[in-house]
């Protein structure tokens, strides 16, 4: 099994193959039929979710190898269950562990929005959340950058919708690379 930053690099590459495969899959269709976008989106933003959950874990663990069955273990592991359960807490801890300011790359606002899209298709069964619908001018403006309008609290996807998406999570996942590549210069 790969280790620390040698499986964040790993993985990094695994996830940009696999986005690649997901816009082929979507993409070349033979059928008649329109595709659902909704499924893709769901898959990507997930994959984009583990390579970050990767990063973060992989730094809290490379040092505390010995203390595999210590009481930091634990603490650890409540951590981690802690920050990967939302994308604030995501986005706070690779800035913790990882200097990783994730909302300064040029990718973050498209695939930002790209998370309230997913949010929107399933915690919203197609419309804005609860949560959404309590500021919805944020999550709207959001939207739109990804070429989704809101229609009486609906998610209307349009034809650019995935495009700009795989463009943003594929950016994204080079972005990650780059930074820690240029923190591990700089260590």
């Amino acid at each position: 099994m790969i280790e620390g930053r040698g499986r964040e690099a790993a993985v990094g590459v695994l996830v940009v193959e696999f986005l690649r495969e997901l816009d082929a899959q979507r993409t070349s269709s033979n059928s008649d039929r329109p595709v659902l976008l909704e499924p893709y989106v769901i898959s990507l933003v997930a994959q984009i979710e583990g390579y970050v959950d990767t990063i973060i874990e992989s730094r809290l663990s490379e040092h505390n190898h010995e203390m595999a069955e210590s009481p930091i273990s634990e603490v650890i592991d409540e951590y981690l269950l802690r920050v990967t359960a939302s994308w604030p807490n995501r986005r706070g801890a690779l800035k913790t562990v990882a200097r990783i300011s994730i909302g300064e790359s040029d990718y973050w606002p498209a695939f930002n929005a790209a998370i309230d899209l997913r949010n929107a298709l399933v915690h919203g069964h197609g419309h804005l959340t609860r949560h959404q619908l309590r500021n919805p001018l944020p999550t709207i403006e959001s939207l739109s950058r990804i070429g989704v309008f809101v229609d009486a609290g609906r998610v209307v996807l349009a034809p650019e919708t995935w495009g700009l998406i795989v463009a943003a999570a594929i950016g994204l996942v080079r972005w990650l690379a780059a930074s820690i590549a240029a923190h591990e210069l700089n260590a």
